[in-house]
Parts: structure tokens; sequence; C-alpha cells
């Protein structure tokens, strides 16, 4: 055997050892972005000048496995922390269409993720979010909203919750509040 083949052998087995350790079992925990993600598709006009205040339904963690894999693999998650990302999301989104947040906004809207689900595949990272939309005239929603990538779980969760304000802002629902 010359010495090209044997590399190559020992590369093949370096590799299938990297790959079956990463299968391994273990507890991830996975985060959310605050701001990097935008809402690219169009949404229903807002009026300019409209005041709202944006909540947080968890005033504490909320810890949950979004994913228990049967090889011991778990991806854990705080339904507090998606929520917060969810609102920091909505703020901007809002604020560039010229309706104003404050903590003291005439309108209240409170948000609620209140269940994520996760497949965790390589190449193939699902996510689903359900969010609770609760208005200050007592009316509510729920959304639901999925994402799949072949890239991270962080990834799949930024896109479904990007996916579920974009629904958000596409409804008669929300728009139509905010609007009055």
């Amino acid at each position: 055997m010359n010495r090209n083949n044997h590399r190559g052998i020992k590369l093949v087995f370096v590799l299938a050892i990297s790959i079956l350790l990463q299968s391994c079992g273990g507890t991830v925990f996975v985060n959310a972005s605050h701001s990097r993600n935008q809402v690219k598709d169009k949404v229903l006009p807002l009026v300019a000048g409209k005041s709202v205040a944006l909540e947080n339904y968890y005033t504490n963690s909320k810890q949950v496995t979004i994913f228990e894999g049967s090889n011991s693999t778990r991806l854990k998650g705080d339904l507090q922390q998606y929520t917060d990302a969810t609102l920091n999301i909505l703020k901007s989104e809002l604020t560039k269409r010229d309706v104003i947040v404050s903590d003291t906004g005439f309108k209240t809207i409170n948000l609620k993720i209140s269940d994520v689900q996760a497949t965790n595949k390589p190449f193939n990272k699902t996510t689903s979010v359900k969010l609770t939309v609760s208005l200050g005239n007592g009316k509510s929603s729920t959304i639901t909203a999925n994402y799949q990538t072949a890239g991270s779980s962080a990834q799949s969760l930024d896109g479904a919750i990007i996916a579920a304000i974009t629904q958000l802002l596409k409804s008669e629902f929300l728009v139509g509040y905010i609007n009055q």
C-alpha cells in the first residue's frame, strides 16, 4: 500500500469518527438572535405616529426542551428569551414603519412564545414556534410558524420567529388594532 492510500484511509477514518462523535448525546442550549433578522416580505401598511407598548408575557426564565433524540441529544431553550427576541425584532419592524414603541404606549401588545418544537437531523433543522398575541382590547390570537434550514438549530429558530412576526404583520388582527 503506498503512502497516499494510507493517508486517504486515515482521513476517511478521522472524518467518520468525527461524524459519529457529533451524533452522540449531549445537551445544547439554543439561543435566538435579538436583532440580526428582519422581515423581508411585504406587510400590511401601518399608520405612522401610532403608539404601542410591547410586553413579554414571561417575567422569569421559562426553560423547556425543544428536541430530545433517541441518542440522548437534547436541545433546550428559554421561552422568555425567545419572546424577548421576538419583541426586539417586532419593535425594530414597527419603528421602521414609523410606529412609536414606548413603555407607555396608548395600545398594548403582549407576546408569548408558548411552544417550540424542533427536529435536529444533519443538514435538516426544522423549528416550529407557537406565538400567542394578546391585545389591549382583550382579543388574542395564536400563530404557528415553521422554518427549515440546512444550517444550525439557532438559524432554524430565528427563521421560525421571523416567519411568525411576518404572519403577524400581515394580519388584519394586529395591523387593524394598531391603525385604529
